[in-house]
Parts: C-alpha cells; structure tokens; sequence
C-alpha cells in the first residue's frame, strides 16, 4: 500500500506541472480582463450610450 501511495504521489507532479502551464498560457494570452474598461470615454461613446439608455 506504501509502494502504491508514493507512487501515485510522483505522478502527481508532473500533471499539477502541466495543469499550472496550461493555465498560466491560457491567461496570458487572454490578457487583462479589466482593460478595455479603463479607457476614458470619447464623445462618441457618450452619444451611443445616451441612445442606448434613451426611453422610447
């Protein structure tokens, strides 16, 4: 049962690796979520969003 535990724990390793890789490259590529929010509204976006909210 020891041999088995030790066994299954090694192989533990390199998935948790792999895992953490994958991760780490899928949000690296997907970038910062939070910055298109952080830009400062030009005329234009004030106008589509005052036709947005605009009640008919």
């Amino acid at each position: 049962m020891g041999k088995y535990l030790i066994r299954r724990l090694l192989q533990v390793i390199p998935v948790l690796c792999i895992i953490s890789f994958v991760v780490f490259c899928l949000v690296f590529v997907a970038g910062d979520p939070v910055g298109p929010c952080q830009r400062i509204p030009d005329q234009e976006d004030i106008e589509q969003l005052s036709r947005i909210t605009r009640f008919k």
